[in-house]
């Protein structure tokens, strides 16, 4: 039957409304539990759900959907599920789990969500981003090279950590795990406060997972009044939080890290501890009726940890150079890492730090297995300096151990084997640190280079903590800076014109160290009010004796004592004149100058030539050094005041050597340091030399 034009045109009119028809109505696509029950609700009706989705109950509860089954899903409630009850109808949200992330939840305390529960108000302006996605490719990677210091002498020595990688700290309860932790949150405060950029600064994200409220407090407080809240983000899984938050905390707290991985910046995670969740994931799986494995844990638990870790990386200088590094804690039960879950995380990780009960209560703090400890990333993630210094220390910690057992059953033992005994307890005693006080990189290498070089092998156990004291209170931290050629900023970078001086440097620590060590070992009380005016002729002396090995300053003489007054050391707190006796300045120094190894000529001629080049040195420790070396060609104005016959008296001599350091520009100033090195504009040579500033 044709139609009339009245009603084609009537047809037509019709099909363009329907076609352009607009409703501001919103549909959503809605579902009714069909039981719930320990914290699992199955919900008959959503169809077109997706597997990690958000749902939201009528009670106002939220959900993440799980399992995807034929008739039903199964979901995990975040919260208490009391308030749900069959026939409840079930919303569906459109959007999978994300959490706040950027600059806005630095100083904050948030829960597994996001939602702060530290009672300072909402956030202010931040992104979101998915709590699941997917790990960086092997494209997008690059090498771990960057050195990520702790703060802790047995961590950054022996078992070094780069940016980008993943070390895991296992052990069992109360040996010290999370205090690992928290000494290298701490010790980036003083790394933080010397950076330049944000690409320098290090961002740290604490993931407490399972723990007691009042340890995330007490945490808190403690992060608070070192000023490192201000750079670090804590993510709360406490154990009075459904199963649910705590599966889910870890994959927050790494979706606020990827923010500034993925934006240039390096950041810290560290979870603690990923046994609690995986326990709550084996809840959690039971409960939805999975088939379990070995200890009960689902079969997809290796996943569960892997997709987590594997985020962890350093991104090539292509996608913004940023990196994530992860300190994943576990705990094993009565030592047992071959475990499940403990063997799970080792063969994921790059890397384990192992402690001990043991070793804890008999007081070595951090209580680390140095055998059993190791990082897959090496030495590629260490300072040069730190690398050449410890080369031979876990060696010899090792052959300690070894022979320990050994002397456990007899006394009779032969000279080289005590003499290893006698070192490896030195080197385990210089290893130990109270919680809460990181050390910076340059004062661990001081200490590190007098146990490993023996400077400590004379001293009783219980005086090693003071003679260590005492180096570090006597190296200023900008001579130790210089010496190991570490650079905090490209703005120290560029003023560095002493590094040629670093082997100089060197042989200065090795004369500090032997002092102090010999006064150690002699028990030796301090002395606080050193006499200036006494040290030229220390100096003066020392000369002497290096340059003419006839002189009298070379053999023991009972000689009126008040000519050599201190050793050449302005800073040495003590007068041996006053405490063991005038000869033992010569015991002294022939003991220090027949251990040092001096620079060829040639190498400290080029050092002063570069040093020339550069800027004019006013530093008190130049004096010291040209003391130490008479035997180069440009020392020879100091030469020729000490003669082979030494005819001239102590006055000329000092006279001539005073003449000789104002030539070559190294006036020693009381009042200036190293700092004024640092402070210096650093413009490029006049005479067109290259070289690295």
């Amino acid at each position: 039957m044709e139609l009339s034009p009245r009603a084609a045109e009537l047809t037509t009119l019709l099909e363009s409304r329907i076609s352009n028809f607009y409703t501001n109505l919103k549909v959503d696509e809605i579902g009714r539990v069909v039981s719930v029950g320990d914290g699992i609700a199955r919900v008959y009706g959503l169809n077109e759900i997706q597997a990690g989705e958000m749902v939201e109950f009528s009670s106002g509860v939220k959900g993440i959907a799980l399992n995807l089954e034929n008739e039903n899903v199964g979901i995990v409630v975040f919260g208490s599920d009391t308030a749900i009850k069959e026939g409840d109808l079930v919303k569906r949200t459109g959007s999978i789990v994300d959490v706040p992330a950027g600059k806005a939840m630095l100083g904050r305390v948030v829960d597994a969500l996001g939602v702060p529960i530290d009672g300072r108000g909402a956030l202010s302006a931040h992104e979101r981003r998915r709590v699941e996605v997917k790990a960086p490719g092997i494209i997008e990677r690059k090498s771990v090279h960057e050195p990520m210091q702790t703060g802790l002498k047995a961590v950054d020595s022996l078992v070094p950590i780069g940016r980008g990688q993943r070390e895991l700290i296992i052990g069992d309860r109360q040996t010290g795990k999370t205090a690992i932790a928290i000494d290298t949150i701490l010790n980036q405060k003083q790394l933080n406060s010397k950076a330049t950029s944000e690409s320098e600064t290090l961002y740290c994200v604490y993931v407490a997972i399972g723990q007691k409220r009042s340890t995330v407090a007490q945490l808190v407080q403690i992060l608070s009044e070192a000023n490192a809240l201000e750079y670090s983000i804590l993510v709360a899984a406490t154990a009075s939080d459904p199963a649910p938050l705590q599966f889910l905390a870890p994959y927050s707290g790494c979706a606020m890290g990827e923010y500034f991985r993925d934006n240039g910046m390096h950041a810290l995670i560290i979870y603690d501890d990923l046994s609690k969740q995986a326990v709550a994931y084996r809840q959690m799986s039971l409960l939805l009726r999975r088939p379990p494995g070995r200890e009960a844990f689902p079969g997809d638990v290796f996943y569960l940890h892997s997709r987590l870790l594997e985020r962890a990386a350093k991104r090539s200088d292509q996608t913004g150079a940023g990196s994530l590094t992860a300190l994943p804690v576990i705990e094993t039960q009565a030592g047992d890492v071959s475990a499940y879950i403990p063997t799970n995380v080792i063969s994921i990780t790059d890397g384990q730090i192992c402690l001990e009960t043991e070793l804890f209560y008999r007081g070595i703090r951090p209580a680390i297995n140095v055998g059993l400890s190791v990082s897959r990333v090496g030495s590629a993630a260490q300072l040069k300096a730190m690398k050449q210094v410890c080369g031979s220390l876990k060696l010899e910690l090792a052959q300690y151990r070894e022979v320990a057992a050994f002397a456990q059953f007899g006394s009779d033992l032969d000279a080289a084997t005590q003499a290893l005994l006698n070192r490896g307890a030195r080197l385990t005693e210089i290893l130990k640190q109270p919680q809460y006080t990181p050390l910076p990189i340059e004062k661990q290498i001081l200490v590190i280079y007098a146990a490993v070089n023996g400077f400590c092998d004379r001293m009783p156990l219980d005086k090693i903590d003071q003679y260590e004291k005492q180096i570090l209170s006597t190296v200023k931290p900008e001579i130790g800076l210089m010496m190991i050629g570490f650079r905090l900023c490209p703005r120290i970078k560029k003023w560095m014109p002493l590094f040629n001086y670093i082997p100089l440097l060197w042989v200065l620590l090795s004369a500090i160290f032997e002092l102090y060590s010999f006064a150690g070992m002699m028990q030796v009380t301090p002395n606080t009010s050193p006499s200036r005016s006494d040290i030229n002729s220390g100096w003066t002396d020392l000369l002497v004796s290096r340059s003419n090995p006839n002189s009298d300053h070379n053999h023991d003489s009972t000689s009126n004592s008040q000519e050599r007054d201190v050793p050449p050391f302005e800073r040495f707190p003590y007068d041996p004149d006053e405490v063991i006796g005038g000869d033992s300045v010569n015991f002294i120094q022939r003991r220090l100058l027949s251990r040092l190894q001096f620079p060829s000529a040639e190498e400290i001629e080029r050092a002063r030539i570069d040093a020339e080049d550069r800027f004019e040195v006013k530093v008190d420790i130049i004096r010291i050094m040209t003391a130490l070396h008479p035997e180069g060609d440009w020392l020879r104005r100091g030469a020729r005041a000490l003669d082979n016959n030494h005819t001239q008296t102590g006055e000329e001599s000092h006279k001539n050597l005073s003449y000789f350091l104002d030539d070559l520009n190294i006036r020693g100033l009381e009042s200036e340091t190293f700092q004024n090195l640092i402070d210096l504009s650093g413009e490029a040579p006049s005479n067109g030399r290259k070289g690295e500033w």
